[in-house]
């Protein structure tokens, strides 16, 4: 026999899956001029846990976006990067994590690949005229080539280190 909930106080409020809270803007709008979170979900009839994760909805776009990012990852395999850098040049406030948190609250398994292969040419060229920040600063050079300083400061780095391998004769 399960446990004896018959002393407990029903507190009237609804589970998340049965709930719709009308005019989430006008929550949203209460709730960033300080009233508290406990409050508006008491007034609501819904746990303030379940009015959170209402909230950040909006903040992570609407379902209907939701329901885009979801499809551009997996029905047109566009990477996750370039999905939240399009959505931020349109003007929604997302972050990569933000897109894989959609993704994974959908079920959606991320892919696995270590990210597009860029192609730097002439990496010796690009290691002479940095000179290991005593030449070309690591950004213009990054720039010119078109990748993030980090990608290229790991690109010289591993060459380094392949460099100094072969002339200690490991092989």
């Amino acid at each position: 026999m399960g446990p004896d909930f018959s002393g407990q106080e029903d507190r009237g409020r609804t589970l998340a899956g049965e709930a719709d809270i009308p005019d989430l803007g006008r929550i949203a709008e209460r709730h960033a001029k300080g009233e508290s979170l406990a409050a508006l979900a008491n007034e609501l009839g819904v746990s303030s846990r379940f009015l959170r994760s209402r909230l950040r909805e909006i903040r992570y776009g609407e379902i209907a976006k939701r329901y885009q990012i979801i499809e551009r990852y997996t029905q047109e395999q566009e990477p996750a990067t370039s999905i939240a850098k399009d959505l931020r040049a349109r003007g929604v406030s997302i972050d990569l994590w933000q897109v894989y948190d959609i993704l994974k609250k959908a079920g959606v398994p991320r892919r696995k690949g270590g990210g597009a292969k860029c192609r730097i040419p002439d990496l010796s060229d690009l290691a002479r005229r940095h000179a290991r920040g005593r030449g070309e600063s690591l950004v213009a050079l990054a720039d010119e080539v078109g990748v993030h300083p980090d990608t290229l400061r790991i690109h010289l780095r591993e060459a380094r280190k392949r460099k100094k391998s072969e002339s200690s004769g490991g092989s």
